[in-house]
């Protein structure tokens, strides 16, 4: 998000995020609007004397994290010339480090930040400025972090973005949201789990997306195998796919309308098993998105492009 739209993320004492009815509660503490013990909260009540609470700053931390994921580095990178970008973000004093320490050859952009330059026109959401570094200087393999580094998209020698899969393998569709991702990995033993954006989960190593941990992955893979990353996508075809986001006066009406849903039915009854339709929310943004994938990218704009004049047409755009 851009930074007048970023947040707090709020993590219990397992290291994972609160649940969302616990967020709700919080949300309307701070609201004045809670209601709980058969008392409703119009105010904030101030904490007195021992019940007082104190804020740490952790700064052992940072590096206590910089070791764990330098000690999960199993091969070197040495001679591997990367390509990071940090969005002006969380990662923009730690990925490098990491990277530098394993043995790459590592350069960096989009690693000055200054309060207001979070993800503009940089990292994971703006692939475009990485695949062009990648391309220019000729490196090996670059990976783009979003501002909190918990998201990563790869791009490959040739400045290809690529997704990765494997045959045979089960899996499961979640609701949209790694909070949900990760609640049905917990719940089923999952391993791994993740969302398009590059958001991605191993439950072995931790609790939450990480996006510099992600890219030691991506890494592994490739040194293991000792291909290029263009080789290793090779055998997977990416549909196009239009993604419009559409600032809406608001969200939960806009979805929610009867004439929405009724074109969106429309669409996915159209595309049938040769692609799809998702329309949701934006979790921090007054945006609804909607987003087709199919055979070619003329489909996938027309079919936008329809849902969206829907909710023109009702008059919830801004």
């Amino acid at each position: 998000n851009p930074f007048y739209d970023n947040g707090i993320k709020l993590i219990d004492c397992y290291g994972e995020k609160m649940p969302e009815e616990t967020l709700l509660l919080v949300e309307d503490y701070l609201d004045g609007k809670l209601h709980v013990f058969d008392k409703d909260w119009p105010e904030l009540p101030f904490a007195h004397r021992e019940h007082i609470g104190c804020t740490v700053d952790y700064v052992a931390g940072r590096n206590r994290y910089m070791g764990y994921l330098i000690s999960l580095g199993i091969y070197s990178f040495k001679r591997v010339k990367v390509g990071l970008d940090c969005a002006n973000g969380a990662s923009w004093n730690i990925a490098k480090s990491v990277f530098d320490a394993l043995g790459a050859d590592t350069y960096v952009i989009n690693n000055k930040p200054n309060g207001t330059n979070i993800n503009n026109n940089a990292g994971s959401t703006h692939i475009e400025g990485l695949q062009k570094f990648v391309v220019e200087k000729g490196l090996d393999v670059g990976f783009a972090y979003d501002g909190d580094a918990d998201r990563c998209l790869c791009v490959d020698e040739k400045g290809n973005v690529k997704a990765f899969d494997e045959q045979g393998i089960g899996y499961a569709k979640t609701a949209v949201g790694d909070k949900y991702v990760y609640e049905y990995m917990a719940k089923n033993g999952c391993r791994i789990g993740g969302e398009q954006s590059g958001h991605i989960i191993f439950s072995k190593y931790a609790s939450t997306g990480d996006g510099i941990l992600t890219s030691l992955k991506m890494m592994e893979v490739m040194l293991a195998k000792k291909m290029p990353m263009s080789k290793l996508a090779e055998p997977l075809k990416i549909y196009p796919q239009v993604l419009e986001n559409i600032r809406v006066t608001d969200k939960k009406a806009a979805q929610n309308d009867p004439a929405v849903q009724e074109a969106v039915k429309a669409v996915a009854e159209v595309l049938g098993d040769t692609g799809r339709i998702l329309v949701r929310e934006s979790g921090t943004e007054p945006v609804v998105r909607v987003m087709v994938e199919a055979p070619d990218h003329d489909t996938c704009q027309k079919y936008v492009s329809q849902v969206v004049e829907v909710i023109k047409n009702k008059g919830y755009a801004v």
